[in-house]
């Protein structure tokens, strides 16, 4: 592993609190305390605020490591090296791990903010966002932009558009997408379901960094002909996803993987709804079909203009944290985030 050769004070800070918990709780002179608190225990971290400071400066204050660390002054910052970042990185999981073992990982969320015209809202910063959970107010860590770039696999099947609606669809969507971003297209062959496992697979097998399977179309299920006669089987109508929804749902948010679509139908969907509801996607169902290009330019925009945020970890057994906004005329819709790629 290439490790880094240097790490300024206020990125260890941020670093401690976007993967453990831990808040800045005093500044004072040149060094900063981060704390993290676990029910009625705390653990603090001396973090000293200048620049480039290597591990050799770093000096425990106890002999079974430390509940502090300190830097003796900048004017040694000169002397930092790859060796000496390799020591502070063993120093610090070593305090976080002997002193906090029964410390819970903070949560961190997928959100998407849109105004009162539906269009999503970037340049936010942590004071703009509320947490709560049970009617408790978590405390939120840190909030960054979601990393723009997608790895979308969309699987096809019944879209009821032509196909040329369906082209400038897709090329609507494609614009609308960081240019960065991977699209891919999977036809279905078979049950549903079982393409959707497969557009997860593929994903998980290219290691993409934020992986998307966008769903263009929905199930169908054959309706039955009012007329009496053995040679009028009926037509086929749009119907929800079928089979394991419990089992899809368990496969994306355990690989991370977020779910997306559109369907021309007035047809309720309600499972396809939940993938994307429980994922942090936007599922939608539209009637006419001149409206596929708005929509999905509007799924691709939302897709690139996403956040991550970190909130101190609450009661394990407790309902899931809800997202709120101090801001007038924005909503959030938010769902657990865990990377696996």
């Amino acid at each position: 592993m290439k490790l880094p050769r240097d790490l300024a004070g206020h990125e260890v800070t941020r670093l401690l609190a976007r993967h453990y918990g831990y808040r800045v709780t005093r500044s004072r002179g040149s060094h900063m305390t981060a704390t993290l608190t676990v029910g009625s225990k705390q653990h603090s971290v001396t973090v000293p605020g200048i620049e480039k400071c290597g591990s050799e400066h770093w000096t425990p204050s106890s002999p079974t490591w430390p509940s502090s660390l300190i830097c003796p002054g900048r004017k040694y910052a000169r002397r930092c090296s790859g060796e000496s970042m390799h020591r502070l990185t063993l120093a610090l999981i070593l305090a976080l791990v002997v002193q906090v073992p029964s410390a819970q990982s903070p949560v961190q969320l997928i959100v998407t903010v849109t105004d009162e015209d539906g269009a999503p809202v970037a340049g936010l910063t942590r004071e703009d966002f509320t947490v709560s959970a049970g009617g408790v107010e978590l405390d939120v860590v840190d909030v960054t932009p979601a990393p723009p770039a997608v790895q979308i696999v969309a699987v096809f099947d019944n879209l009821a558009v032509t196909q040329r609606q369906l082209n400038a669809g897709i090329a609507r969507l494609i614009g609308a997408l960081d240019d960065e971003s991977i699209l891919d297209m999977q036809s279905v062959d078979g049950e549903l379901d079982a393409a959707i496992v497969e557009a997860v697979n593929d994903l998980r097998a290219r290691g993409a960094a934020r992986p998307v399977v966008v769903m263009l179309g929905q199930a169908t299920e054959m309706a039955r002909s009012e007329l009496q006669s053995s040679q009028v089987r009926g037509r086929r109508r749009a119907a929800d996803l079928p089979g394991d929804v419990d089992g899809l749902l368990d496969l994306l948010t355990g690989h991370g993987v977020q779910f997306a679509g559109v369907s021309v139908t007035a047809v309720p969907l309600p499972n396809f709804e939940r993938l994307a509801a429980a994922t942090g996607g936007r599922f939608e169902r539209i009637e006419d079909p001149a409206a596929l290009g708005d929509t999905l330019a509007g799924i691709g925009r939302e897709l690139g203009m996403q956040y991550l945020v970190t909130v101190a970890p609450g009661d394990a057994e407790g309902p899931a944290p809800r997202v709120g906004m101090r801001r007038d005329g924005l909503s959030a819709r938010a769902a657990p985030y865990t990377p696996r790629h």
